[in-house]
């Protein structure tokens, strides 16, 4: 009940700056879908609709993961091979650990995020740096784990273990959305009430500042890194109970789509802004872009420059360009 009393605090007290922001993102989500349905009248069919909420479920936990990480100002290119090596992982092993399985692949979210959180905490590795490593690491791995081979079918004695993500609530309303909705508002709560997310904000506007007014900023990454890892995590389960497969490319695309995500839903590339309502915004953004533009028939090439130019754009945008020319003047 207190977690209620929060959240619905939490609306009263959005500023109008805030509101605004809402209120922009749904007007961009309306034209895209009135534009989009004028040209194909089927992107609102039962099926299609179930379709999306099928794309933005596993979408919208790795934007929630990966949002805290922009506000810290840091960086994560992992978000895509730590989802499929725990897609490809769950695979793999459920035939012979069962349900231990699922502790197996969360772990292995959790320790990637914590590695890369670490090392840019307490080595002082750039994020950027040691994400791409373990991009590397992940994909590769995963390559080794199904043989070269371009997908593991998982066995279908296992398939017990992920059926609950294939069932329908209604004909157009799949379980893979739900547990995106819970895991939002627990987010939300965390990142708006508790002292972890105040410090994320805090590291993300000065963490000069934040370390002086006594913030851990080393347990501030670590923490926002390990969790994101265990969100990317979560969503390769939930792609493995789609596909009822694992892929080493299964996730090529979805750092891009992620990262363009959170930059439509407002959250600066630059660090310090941003909101979960934000994602979750920007995850319907991106999944209606990539829905119309397939639905119309623009390739996956085309779809890329399209969502690699929205994160340019966002750049430019939310970049503190006065504060980079005073370094350049110096």
């Amino acid at each position: 009940m207190k977690f209620y009393t929060n959240i619905m605090e939490q609306y009263r007290k959005m500023s109008e700056k805030d509101w605004y922001k809402i209120m922009e993102s749904f007007a961009v989500l309306a034209v895209l879908i009135i534009a989009i349905t004028i040209m194909n009248k089927s992107f609102v069919s039962a099926m299609n609709i179930e379709t999306l909420l099928e794309d933005i479920g596993p979408m919208l936990l790795m934007a929630l993961g990966c949002s805290p990480i922009i506000i810290l100002g840091s960086t994560d290119l992992s978000i895509g091979a730590v989802a499929s090596i725990c897609s490809v992982a769950f695979c793999k092993y459920a035939n012979v650990w069962g349900w231990k399985t699922y502790i197996l692949v969360l772990a292995i979210g959790a320790f990637s995020g914590f590695s890369i959180g670490f090392l840019n905490a307490k080595a002082k590795v750039p994020s950027f740096i040691s994400s791409l490593a373990f991009m590397s690491i992940w994909s590769s791995l995963a390559l080794v784990m199904t043989s070269g081979k371009g997908s593991l079918s998982l066995n279908k004695p296992s398939w017990y273990l992920i059926n609950w993500a294939r069932i329908k609530i209604t004909s157009w309303l799949p379980t893979i959305a739900l547990p995106a909705v819970v895991l939002f508002f627990v987010y939300q709560y965390v990142v708006k009430y508790t002292a972890i997310g105040k410090h994320i904000y805090s590291v993300g506007g000065n963490e000069r500042a934040a370390y002086i007014s006594g913030v851990s900023v080393a347990a501030t990454k670590i923490i926002a890194f390990t969790f994101a890892g265990i969100m990317y995590a979560i969503a390769g389960i939930l792609y493995t109970g789609k596909l009822l497969s694992g892929s080493p490319d299964l996730g090529n695309d979805f750092t891009l789509l992620t990262i363009a995500a959170i930059a439509l839903g407002g959250t600066s590339l630059a660090g310090g802004k941003g909101t979960m309502y934000g994602a979750l915004l920007g995850t319907c953004i991106a999944s209606v872009i990539t829905n119309g533009m397939t639905m119309i028939g623009i390739g996956t090439w085309w779809q890329r420059v399209v969502f690699g130019t929205i994160i340019i754009i966002a750049a430019f945008l939310t970049s503190d360009r006065k504060h980079l020319n005073s370094i350049a003047v110096k």
